[in-house]
């Protein structure tokens, strides 16, 4: 039977020369399908929080529901993960990752049109399911084009697209449902993921070899951190000269939705641009020696699922460390995303645009610190772990400081929520490179979404227990949950310290 998913064949290798003036511009265009993609993937998934009390409101939905629904969600997303992350290890990312986006597309439109809890909650549920198709192709696609010397700081860039994708759905939901109603919520992004999925079939491939490559471990080594470091540069000298004119023509209550539109043409155009410089178009990075490295066949030969699943990930002790450790992280980093905009709204009394700004400086605060703390832990010798706890260390006191804050300080509030998305994120990314770490490279999706499934359990239990404590005994009660989570965290990483890969 035909399988459109299977992975794509090797094909016959191009000439030497040829080959060295590819590698650059596909390597670079794999980073920016999969940036693009996931960012996408994101205004499916995080646009539920920002209209949750708008939702609720009309619908008569309790905050337990509410609860229920991002619970439930985060549960499948961490299942979803794993299993699609295994099938996803011997799939084609070309077509697996659109397909999930797609899937994802539909599933907001019908979550937009229907007003019944139970078909909501099983609507949201199975999109939480149908994300899992977004990292492990993300994750595959990465491992096979840059190199384990890199891995730091091409995922430290590349983690930034969870904050892309989460801190532009935060303004841009509360735009639409401002104007539109909290339906729009869902159907504005869902009519984005299906244009960008159209994208990803465009721009995306498979292996080096299936375009007549060599492996990655056969080039010398490579780096893309100076076009990194551009792009960055580009992206934030070109919000600020827009952000002030925009700030000096546009009433506030509009410049959240206006920078979110700029966002959504500048960084693709960064992307181009960046991806046309000599380095990255024309001149190549190394040279490609005539003769076949022995490991090029060894290192590229497909695992079984068994292999996969079972030698890779399941019987793998230092895997189940890291998954453990990411469970309580998640509890952390899930507070925020569900219910921050809600508890600015309920306890500090912020508009629907400010909570929907919370989510943008949380978001938007990690961009540097992913790609500077991943290039940290590869200068650290691959010790994630290590990282890992010394970044949860402020999380905790940024908590702390929300718990003894006296009534109202709305923007103190807002600048914690930018001192947890800083020191966050590297954690959340790095627990997951460690998952490459330690297994093969074509176990990616599977390891990766093995931790990622405890880090989900993790919301899970935080989406739901938030619900209740927030009710039970008010946010205070609730911040200091987080704040116990973080805790947790903390000594569990310990364990982690000397954790590093194996040269």
């Amino acid at each position: 039977m035909l399988n459109p998913f299977r992975p794509a064949e090797h094909q016959p290798l191009l000439p030497v020369e040829e080959q060295n003036r590819r590698i650059a511009p596909l390597r670079w265009q794999i980073l920016e399908a999969t940036f693009l993609g996931y960012t996408f993937y994101y205004f499916t998934r995080n646009n539920l929080p920002i209209v949750s009390l708008e939702a609720a409101s009309d619908l008569t939905y309790s905050s337990a529901q509410m609860g229920l629904l991002m619970g439930a969600t985060g549960l499948a997303y961490g299942i979803g993960k794993f299993i699609l992350g295994a099938l996803s290890d011997r799939s084609n990312p070309r077509a697996f990752m659109p397909a999930g986006l797609l899937l994802s597309a539909a599933l907001n439109f019908l979550f937009g049109a229907a007003s019944n809890f139970w078909i909501h909650l099983g609507l949201w549920t199975l999109n939480g399911f149908v994300q899992g198709a977004g990292w492990p192709p993300c994750g595959r696609s990465l491992g096979h084009w840059y190199s384990k010397s890199e891995r730091g700081t091409v995922f430290g860039f590349w983690n930034i697209a969870h904050n892309i994708g989460g801190g532009l759905i935060g303004p841009l939901a509360a735009a639409a449902a401002s104007a539109f109603g909290w339906r729009s919520a869902f159907y504005i992004p869902g009519i984005l993921a299906v244009l960008a999925a159209v994208y990803l079939m465009i721009r995306l491939r498979d292996t080096p070899q299936s375009v007549g490559l060599r492996s990655i471990e056969a080039f010398p080594p490579m780096s893309n951190a100076k076009y990194l470091i551009a792009l960055i540069a580009s992206v934030l000298t070109g919000n600020a000269i827009a952000g002030a004119v925009m700030y000096t023509l546009l009433p506030y209550e509009q410049l959240p939705a206006a920078v979110t539109m700029l966002n959504l043409v500048l960084i693709p155009a960064c992307f181009w641009v960046i991806g046309m410089l000599p380095g990255n178009r024309a001149s190549p990075p190394s040279r490609l020696s005539a003769a076949i490295p022995a490991h090029d066949v060894s290192l590229e030969k497909e695992l079984s699922l068994w292999e996969i699943l079972w030698n890779n990930v399941l019987t793998n002790k230092i895997i189940w460390l890291f998954a453990i450790a990411n469970l309580f992280v998640y509890v952390v980093r899930y507070s925020l995303i569900d219910w921050g905009p809600t508890y600015l709204k309920q306890a500090k009394g912020a508009s629907m645009q400010t909570g929907g700004f919370s989510t943008l400086a949380f978001e938007a605060s990690a961009i540097v610190s992913t790609l500077l703390i991943g290039w940290i832990s590869d200068k650290s010798g691959g010790r994630r772990g290590m990282v890992s706890l010394i970044c949860m260390i402020p999380v905790f006191l940024a908590f702390l400081g929300m718990i003894v804050m006296p009534p109202g300080f709305l923007w103190v509030h807002i600048v914690l929520f930018g001192v947890v998305g800083f020191f966050i994120y590297p954690p959340v990314m790095l627990l997951g490179v460690a998952g490459l770490d330690f297994t093969s490279k074509k176990a990616v999706g599977a390891a990766a979404g093995f931790i990622g499934l405890l880090g989900y359990t993790g919301k899970f239990v935080e989406g739901i227990a938030l619900g209740v404590l927030s009710k039970e005994l008010g946010w205070p009660g609730a911040l200091s949950f987080i704040a116990a989570s973080c805790i947790v965290a903390i000594l569990m990483l310990a364990f982690t310290w000397k954790l590093k890969p194996a040269e």
